[in-house]
């Protein structure tokens, strides 16, 4: 087992929406297994239950499948189940002393992962209907490909993992410090408003991103 290095953007974009309703989630491919795919997702139940799950998708349509298997998750998430799982724990550590509490956790657990689900699926909807260009996504492909370049260099490292959370981060910030110093970057993205209206902005806006 090993982290998937290379998430699709669509994916993406999922895990990152995940993370601003306060889920975790690190995203792994184990190769002895036929490059299973998964990403396993945490958050605390209002009980403060650790809870994790896992989630499976297919390399060759990462978001599509993974909220498929999601879907499947929540629809098959036994509330009962859930509960006797925590019945020699009760009263200890911070655990529910009652069944009824525990009853109480594993549905607002079930209904965690639904609204989970819903927002997912709201958003993916919305990416479905504004993408960028492929000379668009051509072009940041060149940026972080330079990133990563230029990262190798600095660390002295040929080898340096490819990670989309520094190399991301870094093209990032280099753009806002060129637009602050007046120059013009061309780093094409969609853009989400609040009332959750779309647009592409070709050149980077540091209230884009």
């Amino acid at each position: 087992m090993g982290k998937l290095e290379k998430v699709s953007k669509e994916l993406q974009a999922l895990l990152d929406k995940a993370e601003e309703m306060d889920w975790s989630y690190s995203a792994y491919i184990e190769t002895s297994r036929g490059n299973r795919a998964y990403v396993e997702m945490g958050q605390y139940s209002p009980a403060g239950e650790d809870f994790n799950m896992v989630i499976d998708f297919k390399l060759e349509n990462q978001a599509e499948t993974f909220l498929e298997d999601l879907r499947e998750y929540a629809e098959n998430f036994d509330v009962e189940e859930h509960a006797e799982m925590w019945l020699p724990s009760r009263g200890k550590g911070g655990c529910p002393s009652t069944l009824k509490e525990l009853l109480e956790d594993a549905k607002d657990i079930k209904d965690m992962v639904y609204e989970l689900y819903r927002e997912l699926v709201r958003l993916s909807k919305e990416l479905e209907d504004l993408e960028l260009s492929e000379e668009q996504i051509e072009r940041n492909d060149e940026i972080y490909n330079a990133v990563y370049d230029m990262c190798k260099v600095v660390c002295e490292n040929e080898e340096l993992e490819w990670d989309m959370h520094y190399i991301g981060e870094i093209a990032e910030l280099a753009a806002h410090l060129l637009v602050e110093r007046g120059e013009k970057v061309r780093f094409p993205s969609v853009v989400t408003e609040n009332d959750g209206t779309q647009h592409i902005e070709d050149y980077y806006k540091p209230e884009d991103k």
